[in-house]
């Protein structure tokens, strides 16, 4: 009779890495070999919906909507944490996601080239933005009721959000666009493609400029609310804080090992906070320029972040497939 020889396996698991182990047997190495030694969330939602790309906290505090692999956008109560809604309708992963600023509409854009607008309180399909021709990447919607969409086809588009029109339209450069913010109380949208193009466009004007032309895609831009700065990344893992009137760098954030991936300001301008490939979030005083605290707990990459209205909670979203709320009391 043959011996049974599945007592080498746990031998096997010992000797090699994770990495080897993922490769060996075809599983996440998130799963469990990149646990991280520590966690300092308060609450961990499990999506368990694929990789978490996205992230919105709605104005009021009252919702988080999170996007990724999946077809569909749950929305989750921010204090019990109880999934609200179920979001259905796009047909491929969503990629971008954002509140209006009295909370009751929700956009998503998504791989399928189409953005979609839903009541937020009911979770009923308003309206489909159509005009892109690949994924929407990213959203951002203004004080009024513009919002700007921005696209792997090249373009970034501002549309209405009640009638569904496409008001203005942009094709800054080659390449795709990544990351777009609307400026607050202003007409200009600031935007990063995947060809290293940094830029602003003045929606009333129609002029366009570009702040910066290199290499690296740039990855995430939020502005500040009072519109006058904001903040960018790249692949090289600095933050860039800028200034909206000269144009110019007014400071840089090291501390990110891999690429930062989402940055968001606190509603009160203070604070800064940035998610990153290295599976951390970090916390900046914008006055001193220093990191104040770094947030461990995911096991994969983070890939957005997102402040409470309060400014007394951050919430990510990571490959790990989990939403965490981390308290910065």
């Amino acid at each position: 009779m043959t011996r049974r020889a599945a007592w080498r396996v746990p031998l096997v698991a010992v000797l090699l890495p994770g990495s080897a182990l993922a490769t060996l047997f075809g599983i996440r190495t998130s799963d469990w070999a990149n646990k991280p030694v520590r966690d300092d969330s308060v609450a961990t939602i499990d999506a368990l919906a694929g990789d978490l790309l996205e992230i919105a906290f709605s104005p009021d505090g009252m919702s988080v909507a999170t996007g990724g692999w999946g077809e569909t956008v749950p929305v989750w109560d921010a204090g019990s944490h109880e999934r609200r809604h179920t979001l259905k309708g796009h047909t491929d992963r969503i990629m971008g996601l954002a509140f209006s600023p009295d909370s009751q509409l929700l956009i998503s854009g998504s791989k399928d080239a189409t953005a979609r607008i839903w009541n937020s309180n009911t979770g009923e399909l308003i309206g489909t933005f159509r005009g892109h021709r690949d994924r929407v990447r990213t959203i951002s919607f203004h004080h009024g009721d513009l919002v700007a969409t921005g696209s792997r086809d090249g373009t970034i588009k501002v549309w209405h959000a009640r009638s569904l029109k496409v008001v203005a339209s942009l094709a800054p450069r080659r390449g795709f666009v990544y990351t777009v913010a609307f400026q607050p109380h202003g007409s200009a949208v600031v935007f990063g493609t995947s060809d290293g193009t940094l830029g602003t466009w003045d929606v009333r004007s129609d002029t366009y400029q570009t702040i910066r032309d290199g290499h690296g895609g740039i990855h995430a831009v939020a502005f500040d609310g009072t519109g006058r700065s904001y903040a960018w990344s790249q692949a090289d893992g600095v933050i860039y804080l800028m200034d909206m009137t000269s144009g110019t760098v007014s400071a840089m954030l090291k501390g990110h090992s891999e690429l930062v991936t989402s940055v968001a300001f606190s509603s009160d301008q203070r604070l800064l906070a940035s998610a990153s490939q290295d599976r951390s979030v970090r916390l900046w005083n914008i006055a001193s320029r220093k990191a104040i605290a770094t947030f461990i707990g995911h096991a994969a990459a983070v890939n957005a972040v997102a402040f409470s209205p309060n400014g007394r909670q951050l919430v990510s979203a990571s490959s790990d497939e989990t939403l965490k709320f981390w308290s910065i009391d």
